[in-house]
């Protein structure tokens, strides 16, 4: 299906330029995103940034959801997309399903259980219908001459680290996964500790643990951010679980390609910890089958 895109509005910001555009995701879905382009000649390579549960992306850019243009930082490094364009990169800010302007409720906070139920009564899960929005999003970078489809990352905090680890796992274009604040085991943290209903996927453990569904990502570039008080994804069980992973990256040749990253806070991101780490993979490096 065509995309469609439709400008909303464009905004110079000291370190480059944002639009915000409707893309046509699906038949009944429009998709707002933000693009972010740098100053400078590109083409630019492009981080896809995708907020948790909050009042939706405008988090990305630090701007309030009411009006997207008074400033307003969230916390917690989740600025995704300044942090982009500060580093010359290119950033693609989607607006996750129940979350934010894609929320039901009018003051923009997550009602994932209604539409995680409702997508249930398709035979989908709300965290399937994230990631089938990023591949959308990878659609939409294709189609741009200013931006590179060799370098294509994906980066979220909490729910949008979920669905940048599962994005990781499936997308076959994305050559760059940077997931946050989302990695333990399930047994220890999803089945153990209460969460929101995005986090469940039928039948998942049949098929492995969550250092099996990380290690799908290889031979893509993974750093795994966690923060040592993350009160919902203990910190011990995530050590154990990203030994898994390490293990299959191994396996599949490319055991220099992924990295568990340890911030000394909570559930946040930590961009000066995280980003020195992924930099190393991503200045200068190309993967050769990233198609």
């Amino acid at each position: 299906m065509p995309l469609a895109p439709k400008i909303i509005w464009t905004r110079k910001v000291p370190n480059g330029t944002i639009t915000k555009l409707q893309l046509q995701s699906e038949k009944d879905y429009v998709m707002p995103v933000y693009l972010c382009l740098p100053n400078g000649k590109g083409p630019f390579p492009v981080w896809i940034c995708v907020q948790g549960h909050g009042t939706g992306m405008h988090a990305s850019i630090s701007v309030k959801w009411q009006d997207e243009k008074s400033f307003k930082y969230d916390g917690g490094d989740r600025d995704f997309a300044l942090q982009c364009l500060e580093k010359g990169y290119a950033a693609l800010c989607i607006e996750q399903r129940a979350f934010g302007e894609k929320s039901t409720l009018s003051n923009h906070h997550p009602n994932c259980s209604q539409q995680g139920l409702h997508a249930l009564m398709f035979g989908e899960t709300l965290v399937g219908n994230r990631v089938f929005d990023i591949d959308r999003g990878i659609d939409f970078i294709y189609s741009r001459a200013d931006l590179r489809k060799d370098k294509i990352g994906v980066v979220g905090n909490s729910g949008g680290g979920t669905a940048s680890l599962y994005s990781g796992a499936i997308l076959k274009r994305l050559t760059h996964v940077m997931p946050s604040s989302c990695f333990s085991t399930f047994r220890n943290s999803i089945l153990a500790i209460p969460h929101c209903l995005c986090n469940y996927w039928p039948g998942m453990l049949k098929w492995g643990e969550m250092g099996d569904l990380a290690g799908l990502c290889a031979p893509k570039y993974l750093v795994i951010v966690n923060g040592v008080k993350d009160n919902i994804f203990p910190i011990e069980h995530a050590k154990a679980e990203f030994e898994r992973t390490r293990k299959i990256y191994q396996a599949a040749g490319v055991p220099d390609r992924c990295r568990m990253v340890i911030g000394g806070e909570g559930h946040r991101f930590y961009k000066k910890d995280a980003w020195p780490v992924m930099d190393q993979f991503f200045i200068g490096i190309t993967l050769k089958n990233n198609k």
